[in-house]
């Protein structure tokens, strides 16, 4: 094997070997434990009414299997031949119902993969046709077994009264539900941004809206929570970059090349919905002219659109020698120390200079040292000159003033 073949085995991802029940995530694992815990509870409690005389004793065993009945066998056994017909209509309601229900859904599904609106509503009508099935075989197999249902739609009816006042979330999630899809707001398969969290709508039902951000995390929304949402579909969505260039760049060379070469980027990026735009000079930065660049696409794409512009405008900068700036470190040789230092005759100079601002005071006159020229064979006299203020005379000079 050459190099190249090497290198790619070497590179290849280690398939690791998931088992039965490593190879399950957590919801499978969960819903694995759970049917294991209804499968034991229903075990144990036809293991205990079986048995429930010998478990129990007889006075609970009278109760439960009735008078004279040696064990549950026996009694389940009587049970059964008393309403096998009914047992066997129950269960073909149950299996017509099922079947029933399976083919409505996937006739609903089928109709309702033409848009997006079409497919919200059919998520909706299987949610309805779900509750309604399970309501109307719940009555019938109620009144089939003896049941009066004009009495208990009565207490339900009552009972429906009492729990709706404590129920008017509930409420007001189904009647939220209708609005959304009926207005429109969003449909099934649409990008939308609700409550920060960005993903697409798998699922409008009743109650809740769920929305997937493509990331493996899937939130569950009430519809009556619903209070902003922005659609990111129902557009076709901008991207946009830009570039600097130097300042010494000639801008007319610079958007001639542009205007040849944007439209060939269509051809090499088919996720883009036409050619970019070049949109002029978007500002004048500290390091060169920022040119503003635009293209038109699909929400789905708009991460790959925006990195493959960057690419190809990268590429048209290079091939045509077009410079760009960016961010450079420029580093400096420190400041030499060999520098020359004051001679004994301007060190003198200094000195006197600085006696002279030291001892100025407050009623010196302030001038400007060096303004002033200094007699270095002779000591500067510094003169102290007060301040005086002229005393007015309060008597009147003549009688005519006062």
């Amino acid at each position: 094997m050459s190099e190249n073949e090497n290198l790619q085995e070497e590179l290849k991802p280690v398939e690791i070997k998931k088992g039965w029940w490593t190879g399950k995530d957590k919801k499978e694992k969960r819903g694995f434990f759970f049917t294991i815990l209804f499968i034991i509870i229903l075990a144990a409690a036809v293991f205990g009414f079986a048995y429930c005389r010998p478990i129990f004793g007889n006075e609970i065993g009278d109760v439960v299997l009735g008078v004279g009945v040696p064990n549950g066998w026996v009694a389940m056994g009587a049970f059964f031949t008393a309403n096998a017909i009914t047992l066997m209509i129950s269960l073909l309601i149950v299996l017509v119902t099922v079947v029933v229900f399976m083919v409505l859904k996937a006739v609903i599904k089928s109709v309702s993969k033409k848009n997006q609106r079409s497919r919200t509503v059919g998520s909706l009508l299987i949610s309805v046709f779900r509750y309604t099935f399970v309501i109307v075989d719940f009555a019938i197999i109620l009144t089939l077994w003896g049941v009066n249902i004009a009495s208990a739609v009565a207490g339900v009816s009552i009972l429906a009264i009492l729990i709706g006042f404590g129920c008017k979330n509930l409420v007001a999630d189904i009647v939220s539900g209708l609005f959304i899809v009926f207005d429109d707001y969003f449909a099934v398969g649409d990008a939308v941004i609700i409550d920060g969290f960005r993903g697409k709508v798998t699922e409008i039902g009743l109650r809740t809206v769920k929305i997937d951000d493509s990331l493996g995390n899937i939130k569950c929304i009430a519809n009556s929570n619903i209070q902003t949402c922005v659609n990111l579909s129902r557009t076709i969505n901008t991207v946009t970059a830009s570039m600097e260039i130097g300042y010494n760049e000639d801008i007319d060379r610079v958007e001639a090349i542009l205007a040849i070469e944007l439209p060939k980027v269509l051809e090499r990026c088919p996720k883009m919905l036409e050619a970019p735009v070049y949109r002029g000079i978007d500002s004048f930065t500290n390091s060169g002219v920022e040119l503003s660049f635009a293209v038109k696409c699909r929400y789905d794409d708009r991460w790959s659109t925006n990195r493959d512009l960057r690419r190809e405008l990268y590429r048209i900068f290079t091939e045509n020698d077009i410079y760009f700036t960016f961010q450079q470190v420029v580093v400096n040789s420190p400041d030499p120390t060999d520098r020359p230092k004051a001679t004994a005759e301007e060190y003198r100079i200094a000195q006197e200079v600085l006696k002279r601002k030291r001892a100025a005071g407050p009623y010196v006159e302030k001038d400007n040292f060096f303004d002033i020229s200094i007699d270095l064979d002779n000591p500067i006299q510094i003169n102290h000159r007060k301040k005086t203020k002229k005393k007015s005379s309060s008597k009147p000079k003549n009688k005519e003033a006062k």
